[in-house]
């Protein structure tokens, strides 16, 4: 059994990594929306307005709603960016009925102001937007095949792993979950679902990502940590045992 722990941690942790990346990303599917995302239709999600809100305005209602949404940006969604019914509506002001469909064309939400938001796009290319302003109908082949090889080059470094190697267990679990989270997205979309939006006010942007993304990043950090500075500690150990060996 202790031969196979490696591989319980290993799966534990992919499991992890691929539904919290998915559960994640079907949110922002659910609650984000963007009436220009760099690939593909505009994304819109359906808000049922429940039979206890008749008689509500509309801008007072979706200010309880999208709670992540400061009240200013849910004026200008309940004016310009809602469509009640399927048709546009122009009027915050609106009173509701009990059973209406409000459709939401364009909606982030905010964290931390001027810092950090939730903010819907569709990454066609490799993590944090690398090459996804390259259009070419050999994209989506090249990044699953792509995904498919480092997976299995994972699981091929895998088999070399010891027990002892926590650190390094952690990083290739890390980085495989995260690959097969992204390769699910490319399979079923075409494209990654990325969400995370870190910025400095309007002057320094981070480029959107996922879990996914930040699971791959810090198995890599990770990795290079062990490989680092874990072959040094075994060097140590090893040349310590030289010199016991010899006295």
């Amino acid at each position: 059994m202790a031969a196979y722990q490696k591989y319980f941690v290993l799966f534990g942790i992919m499991l992890a990594c691929v539904f919290t990346d998915q559960a994640t990303k079907l949110w922002s599917e659910a609650r984000l929306a963007s009436s220009n995302p760099p690939i593909g239709p505009p994304h819109s999600f359906d808000i049922e307005v429940p039979t206890a809100a008749k008689g509500t305005k509309m801008v007072d209602f979706l200010k309880e709603d999208l709670s992540w949404t400061p009240g200013e940006e849910v004026e200008g969604i309940a004016r310009s960016r809602t469509l009640v019914n399927g048709e546009r509506s122009f009027d915050a002001e609106r009173v509701l009925e009990g059973g209406e469909t409000l459709t939401i064309t364009s909606r982030k939400a905010e964290v931390i102001k001027d810092f950090f938001h939730f903010r819907y796009t569709r990454n066609p290319g490799a993590a944090f937007g690398f090459l996804s302003k390259q259009d070419s109908p050999w994209r989506r082949p090249f990044f699953i095949v792509v995904s498919l090889l480092a997976i299995g080059l994972i699981f091929f470094i895998f088999r070399t792993v010891t027990n002892d190697q926590k650190l390094l267990i952690l990083a290739l679990s890390l980085i495989v979950g995260g690959a097969i989270g992204n390769f699910i997205d490319r399979i079923a979309y075409g494209w990654v679902i990325d969400f995370i939006d870190w910025h400095y006010y309007r002057e320094y942007t981070w480029p959107t990502f996922n879990l996914a993304d930040a699971y791959i990043s810090v198995g890599v950090a990770l990795m290079a940590i062990e490989i680092f500075f874990g072959a040094k500690e075994d060097e140590g150990e090893e040349g310590k045992e030289d010199k016991e060996a010899t006295a």
